[in-house]
């Protein structure tokens, strides 16, 4: 682990980071196309709708690694650590 911006942090792989972020905050994924300059559409699949809160708190749990424990719930609008 390192200390960075006053906070511990543990690295994990840019790719293994990612599939993090998406299985903590599915349930709060933004359900949206956006039309492509050509006339198409792309699913957005980056963008979730969640408090700064939440994810203050998901970036001390990647940072201490216990974020392999969590996922946000939407119906209590915080991180539950999973059983």
């Amino acid at each position: 682990m390192k200390w960075r911006g006053g906070r511990q942090h543990t690295s994990y792989p840019t790719c293994a980071l990612e599939h993090l972020i998406h299985r903590v905050f599915a349930s709060v994924r933004l359900d949206a196309s956006v039309v492509t300059k050509v006339g198409g559409t792309a699913q957005a699949t980056e963008w979730f709708l969640a408090p700064l809160e939440a994810i203050n708190r998901a970036i001390d749990l990647i940072g201490s690694g216990d974020i392999v424990d969590y996922v946000y719930s939407r119906e209590i609008g915080d991180m539950v650590r999973l059983k």
